[in-house]
């Protein structure tokens, strides 16, 4: 590890291949320059040990912060003492900030700020829904927006919606940072295709996908009323999960209470996800909303056709075969029909479309690591 390399840390980030921005940071950390990049992931609950190991291998680490205290205040301020604690000891030269909105950064630019750390990058993921914020909410939403929007820090987004709803429109020095995919690991096999259908016992099936955390935001609820009428016009068709969360148990009972629990398959989380969506013949994803849906450009990449709704925004869109859809309304007919109009689709290559659309992963890393030299001076 040279002297002068930049030492970064990521924090927000602890759900390492199962959660999706925690998944894009992994994957532009583990294709920087090791030689000129350390980055140290900050953790609250276990991560795998291979993702462990492989950012080990990049000079980097895992720091684990447990979190003791059963009141929730003293949990607050030991955690928040701890955090500080970490920044200052390792002297990170960058916090690197994976957010969701911007309260939530300005509460890790404080415990940077009280660290002395000067290098703050802000990296937004998400749209969000501004529908049920209260007022009171709405204005310290904004306020947040004005004090980050207006300081100096690098600020980073998925996608133009992505950086409004985080910096609102206070800020034009917003750099776009394409979540980039290791595109080969993606390419359309069929010999794959075929070991991983025999494997799920899946071979003579329709399979319709979904990856994804099972929060209410991927809205499976609704993705099982789909599924359902699918049932009514192609017994044959199986509902492949990929993914865990709070709702597994709600999930399970609703596919039983709809009687449609034997064709529905719940992998949990899986770190073979580019073999399995071999597997697949269409891809759904009914988001409430996105702040693009690294899956979308995962599932393009294996050249799955997919439906998706209108909550992913238009940006995620890179081939003809990809529709998005309402989920309100008479939306469940909608996705039925343009589903099952895929049973005979026929899949190719599509690498040169998604790398001329600029999602590889080696360029956006690039980028990114240019940006963290130009925000320490080096």
């Amino acid at each position: 590890m040279g002297s002068d390399n930049i030492k970064v840390l990521h924090v927000g980030v602890d759900n390492i291949g199962h959660g999706g921005r925690s998944t894009i940071a992994y994957n532009l950390v583990i294709n920087m320059d090791k030689k000129k990049i350390n980055s140290d992931f900050l953790a609250f609950k276990a991560i795998d040990n291979k993702y462990k190991k492989q950012l080990e291998n990049h000079n980097g680490k895992v720091i684990f912060i447990e979190q003791h205290h059963k009141n929730s205040l003293l949990r607050k301020i030991s955690t928040a003492t701890s955090v500080i604690k970490v920044m200052k000891n390792n002297r990170y030269d960058v916090i690197h900030i994976h957010s969701d909105t911007a309260i939530e950064s300005l509460k890790t630019i404080i415990l940077a700020k009280i660290a002395r750390v000067n290098g703050i990058c802000i990296h937004a993921h998400t749209t969000g829904s501004e529908k049920k914020i209260n007022s009171f909410k709405k204005c310290i939403t904004i306020l947040c927006q004005k004090l980050i929007s207006n300081s100096k820090y690098l600020k980073l987004a998925c996608t133009d919606k992505a950086a409004e709803y985080m910096y609102g429109k206070y800020s034009n020095d917003v750099n776009i940072i394409n979540n980039g995919i290791d595109i080969e690991k993606y390419v359309y096999n069929s010999q794959m295709r075929e070991k991983m259908r025999e494997n799920l016992g899946i071979t003579g099936n329709f399979v319709i996908g979904c990856v994804a955390r099972l929060t209410k935001v991927k809205n499976h609820k609704f993705l099982l009323e789909v599924f359902n009428l699918v049932l009514a016009k192609n017994s044959d068709a199986k509902l492949l999960l990929v993914g865990d969360g709070p709702l597994l148990q709600k999930i399970k009972e609703y596919a039983t209470k709809l009687k449609i629990e034997n064709n529905v398959i719940l992998l949990g989380n899986r770190d073979d996800v580019p073999n399995i969506m071999q597997a697949m013949d269409v891809f759904v994803l009914p988001s409430l909303f996105e702040g693009l849906g690294l899956v979308n450009i995962e599932a393009q990449a294996a050249g799955l056709p997919c439906v998706v709704s209108s909550g992913v925004p238009e940006s995620a869109k890179i081939l003809e075969s990809f529709t998005f859809l309402p989920i309100n309304g008479s939306g469940c007919k909608l996705w039925v029909d343009k589903i099952l109009s895929f049973i005979n689709f026929k899949r190719i290559d599509t690498s040169v479309e998604i790398r001329k659309a600029n999602y590889d992963i080696k360029s956006s890393s690039s980028r990114v690591q240019s940006l963290y030299c130009d925000l320490v001076g080096r």
